[in-house]
């Protein structure tokens, strides 16, 4: 028998392609198709992102005529169902200080009819948790529905690193398959 030790080598198939996330607009103004999202065949996901997560300008269209418009560092629309419509659409901002995040949670809180208080709350916590044992917090903002579409807004922590992530986390209820 071969005592040799074996090596395993893996070839890509696909090449690498460079794209570019430019400008994207995503409609949620009426629930979407995965023909109208554009999902892939045999996926059940659409990410839209740029090399090393260099934000794009990203426009949300919402029901009723909103729209949340955000740098977006990725963004995926998926179905949590197997071969489902899609019916989640997650946005990660890039990450910022406390500062920088605590303004802007203060805009989505007037904008998107959230207490504001409830971004003074988490200001605090994320103070006390910079000066606790914790690697890890995050903080759901839950908002009023616009129309069909259920909006929350999550502030990661990652305390080692002095980060804060905001990801703006949208769902609907999505046809079965």
């Amino acid at each position: 028998p071969d005592q040799r030790p074996r090596t395993v080598g893996v070839r890509s198939t696909k090449p690498v392609s460079a794209t570019e996330t430019g400008s994207t607009e995503i409609d949620l103004g009426s629930p979407p198709t995965r023909e109208t999202a554009g999902l892939p065949g045999g996926s059940d996901s659409r990410v839209w992102m740029n090399a090393n997560r260099r934000p794009f300008d990203l426009t949300v269209l919402l029901p009723d005529g909103r729209a949340y418009r955000a740098p977006a560092a990725l963004a995926i629309l998926r179905s949590s169902a197997p071969g489902g419509e899609p019916d989640r659409l997650t946005v990660q901002l890039p990450p910022a200080g406390l500062d920088v995040t605590e303004r802007l949670l203060t805009e989505y809180a007037t904008a998107w009819g959230f207490p504001i208080d409830a971004v003074a709350g988490w200001r605090t916590g994320s103070e006390r948790r910079s000066l606790s044992d914790r690697d890890y917090s995050t903080h759901v903002f839950t908002l009023k529905d616009v129309g069909f579409v259920h909006l929350e807004f999550q502030a990661s922590h990652h305390v080692r690193d002095g980060d804060f992530i905001v990801a703006a986390l949208f769902s609907w209820d999505g046809a079965p398959a």
